[in-house]
């Protein structure tokens, strides 16, 4: 048979029979268009916004082999000039940045903006990270740039920045970072490529000379950013070392890029994954309509065997209808995703700003990539829902068009083997989640997670079988005859409700195991909020969080802190480093005082000989991202270069710390004090005696008079300690919202699925059902029956699913979390909200059972017997 000749005969057995039951096909194409929308749009979002996030790092980090820091103070100017003599230097560029408030000058322009002002060498920089201006032609662009050296205060600034700003060249704007302001003339708008794309468009580009004059800093940069000539890195790195000594830290640049992407990569990955469960969850769906059909049409698939058609013509039509399904649910996934993208697109963009790196991203981009992984991913699933049924009609006889028979009931070797495949995926769950993470990627973890879910919708037909054992007696008391009569047909039923009985496990687990994160997640960072981030009033440097804490308290602050009458202030000295990569910082923090108050979440390590050996000086804490990132346990030694000075330290302890920027050390602040000599103050807490009411109102009343005498605008930051840990705590629940949405579509889904599945079961027994009513039930026992049997099946599906979700709220928070991320939380369960959940489930599923009880007296007894005699 030609291929073309399949096709034709496929639309006259396949889609005459759709377009007569269509709302039963349209129902199942809308769910699997949710589920495909769901999983195409989250796929959309999350790789604009990383890809976003990785042009803005190729921007910021160009061609650059190396970068040179001295944690706690800037770099020498002079270094520059003694790399560039070194022979396998190409070239060394001095690099000045801050985040800024800017303002424009022009009439009518209102608002503000916080950008990154770079200061750099306009010449030696041009290697490593290309640039060019809007409407300039290169001549002329030539001599613009230059001009950043020649004329003082001038910039060029980013095309968003100047979206916002309605700025253009030869406008005038006025930047702010602490008490100091400087009004530059704009020179030119970058174009969206190379250095223009860094931190979302928001940026300012200067001579160093300029932001060195501006803050006061004449003979120091934040680092030298540099590349070496082909084929010297391995001995140029050798040379810088000897060079650099331990006064320095030199770092790889594709050590620190790739960190910081394998984390924006986690968390695009982690997302995909849980999107992927409502594409699985809708696999259910297509297996219920094709296993529908497939039953429903045993005769006319008989007639087509018995006119020569093969067993493989037959599995090609019943295959080609999932295929067919899994395309349609895609086409019109697509619009539906289109639809809700953009605020899909807003939370997941704003996530990765927050957690990670700026990225400004306002509209969808669609990849080709993109669209052939979805359409593949959406029409694959589809095919293999579809192949079961598709198998099974394979084996029909050319004798039913004379006789048809029912399906009959699942061996028991049959079921027996799928509980052991079901076990058997079960016990690799254990070893998945032990394996080590590929390259920061934690892919044995997500293989568990499938594994999970396959296996526990396989012990399904076990489960339903071991339920219709039960002793008749028990279970005639418990229901009468109608629930007897359930528990036989669901016996008869065996593996074909195993994949329905899955959709509403994997429901349930999803569900379950989201509340069980969430819940863990909310009450661990409610832990260290409470413990970690104490305090009632925070006093810091404007944007010290934005700009790694690069300037101190003015002494005059400090001076006003220490002379606060009945206040116990706690200060930290934080220092921005980078440790193998890893960027980080060194905190020094009074612990007599903060003990007093609060302390530590420790994961590892007893506290009380931490906080002795860091007074001692010898030992310091490190947060479970550092720990987790770097491999430095409790016990392990490290070496450091603060301010200039080596120092050597043992970790005592790794404790929990959820704030985005969370790779920190700490240590004792008179241990720093004394071995840098360095006194300054990077902030400070402020803990008021009292009532929580009485706290929070000396609170306000010390910021205000701060604000009042040291600058309202521009310095310093000041914040009661109260709506600081609420904003925390907003920010967390931020990172879970997308969440949501995928856990409602997995719940509609299986609600459809159930649906189906027994309406199947009633078609499959439309003969014994009317049996039934003509030797004398009633219709109301019947339709008792059908219920008892959607119950049971509810039952098994919540047991399995939450038994599931445990086990997978286990993989999401140990291994799966802390392999992406580096977080771990207490594990707490929500009771409350599952007891609240788990039965409003169970009763959609039983509602939907209503339109398989209207079909089950859909026609007349006497004339289906009458038809089954023939």
């Amino acid at each position: 048979m030609s291929f073309f000749l399949g096709l034709r005969i496929y639309g006259w057995f396949s889609l005459r029979y759709a377009r007569r039951h269509l709302w039963r096909t349209a129902a199942v194409i809308v769910g699997l268009s949710l589920g495909a929308g769901i999983f195409v749009a989250v796929r959309f979002a999350t790789t604009t916004s990383v890809r976003s996030f990785e042009r803005s790092m190729g921007a910021v980090s160009g061609r650059a082999d190396f970068v040179v820091t001295r944690p706690g103070e800037g770099v020498p100017s002079h270094l520059v000039r003694d790399l560039l003599s070194m022979r396998h230097i190409e070239t060394a560029s001095p690099i000045l940045s801050l985040m800024v408030r800017v303002q424009s000058t022009h009439r009518g322009a209102e608002g503000a903006a916080v950008a990154r002002w770079v200061g750099l060498d306009p010449i030696l920089d041009r290697p490593l990270r290309p640039w060019a201006v809007q409407r300039l032609e290169k001549p002329e662009e030539t001599q613009r740039w230059m001009r950043l050296m020649s004329d003082p205060d001038t910039v060029f600034v980013g095309s968003t920045l100047a979206r916002a700003l309605r700025l253009e060249a030869g406008s005038a704007i006025t930047v702010h970072y602490q008490d100091r302001r400087r009004t530059l003339k704009v020179l030119g708008i970058l174009k969206d490529e190379g250095l223009g794309l860094a931190h979302g468009g928001l940026m300012l580009i200067s001579d160093v000379a300029t932001v060195q004059e501006f803050l006061g800093q004449f003979e120091r940069v934040d680092r030298v950013e540099g590349v070496f000539v082909e084929g010297g890195s391995e001995t140029g790195y050798q040379e810088l070392e000897n060079l650099l000594g331990s006064s320095y830290a030199l770092d790889r640049v594709v050590d620190r890029t790739r960190s910081s992407r394998s984390m924006v990569a986690a968390y695009e990955q982690n997302l995909s994954v849980l999107s992927f469960v409502s594409l699985f969850v809708g696999m259910f769906l297509v297996y219920s309509l094709t296993a529908f059909n497939s039953v429903s049409r045993r005769r006319e698939v008989a007639v087509m065997r018995s006119l020569g058609a093969s067993a493989r013509f037959v599995f090609f039509v019943f295959i080609l209808d999932g295929l067919v399904l899994g395309l349609l649910g895609w086409a019109i996934g697509i619009p539906v995703s289109l639809a809700f993208s953009r605020d899909l697109l807003q939370a997941v963009s704003a996530t990765v700003t927050l957690l990670f790196a700026r990225v400004d991203v306002s509209t969808v981009s669609l990849n080709f990539w993109d669209v052939a992984v979805s359409v593949v991913l959406t029409t694959g699933v589809a095919a293999l829902a579809a192949w079961q049924p598709a198998h099974s009609m394979m084996r029909v006889p050319p004798q039913e068009a004379i006789r048809p028979r029912s399906a009959g009931a699942e061996s028991e070797t049959k079921v027996r083997r799928l509980t052991m495949a079901g076990l058997g995926l079960l016990a690799t769950v254990l070893p998945l989640c032990m394996m080590p993470p590929l390259q920061g990627v934690p892919v044995a973890g997500y293989a568990a997670v499938f594994f999970l879910f396959c296996g526990f919708s396989l012990l399904a037909p076990g489960v339903l079988k071991r339920l219709s054992k039960l002793p008749s007696p028990l279970v005639r008391r418990l229901g009468g005859e109608p629930c007897v009569l359930a528990l036989r047909q669901l016996e008869r039923a065996g593996a074909r409700v195993a994949l329905s009985v899955g959709a509403l496990i994997t429901a349930v687990g999803l569900f379950t195991a989201l509340v069980i994160m969430i819940s863990s997640f909310r009450k661990t960072v409610e832990a260290w909020v409470y413990q970690t981030v104490s305090g009632d009033l925070f006093v810091r440097p404007m944007m010290a969080d934005m700009n790694g804490y690069r300037d101190p308290l003015p002494a005059h602050l400090v001076h006003f802190l220490r002379n606060i009458p009945d206040v116990d202030v706690v200060a930290y000295r934080r220092i921005a480093m980078s440790y193998r990569g890893v960027d980080c910082a060194l905190e020094g923090i009074d612990l007599d005082r903060l003990q007093r108050h609060g302390g530590f979440l420790f994961l590892k390590g007893n506290p009380q000989d931490a906080y002795d050996a860091m007074k001692a000086g010898d030992g310091v804490i490190v947060s479970e991202v550092f720990s987790n990132r770097t491999g430095f346990g409790v016990g392990d030694r490290m070496a450091l270069s603060v301010l200039g000075v080596p120092m050597e330290f043992r970790v005592v302890g790794v404790y929990r710390d959820y704030r985005t920027q969370s790779a920190v050390i700490y240590t004792d602040l008179r241990v720093l004090h004394n071995r840098t000599k360095d006194r300054a103050w990077s902030g400070a807490r402020l803990f008021f005696p009292g009532s929580e009411e009485a706290k929070v109102q000396r609170a306000l009343e010390i910021r205000d008079e701060i604000l009042t005498r040291f600058g309202a605008r521009d310095a310093p930051d000041v914040m009661v300690g109260k709506s600081l840990r609420r904003d925390i705590l907003q920010v967390f629940d931020q990172t879970f919202a997308v969440t949501t949405v995928l856990l409602v579509m997995a719940l509609m889904v299986a609600s459809l699925g159930m649906m189906t599945t027994l309406t199947i079961m009633v078609l499959e027994r439309s003969v014994f059902l009317n049996t039934l009513i003509a030797v004398g039930s009633s219709p109301g026992q019947v339709r008792r029956m059908l219920l008892w049997e959607a119950l049971f099946m509810a039952v098994a599906g919540l047991v399995l699913g939450v038994a599931c979700g445990f086990v997978l709220s286990t993989i999401l928070i140990e291994v799966i979390n802390a392999q992406s991320f580096g977080w771990t939380f207490l594990y707490h369960v929500a009771w409350n909200q599952l007891g609240v959940a788990l039965p409003l489930i169970a009763a959609a599923s039983l509602v939907a059972t209503v339109p398989a009880q209207r079909l089950a007296f859909r026609d007349s007894p006497v004339v289906l017997l009458r038809e089954d005699d023939h």
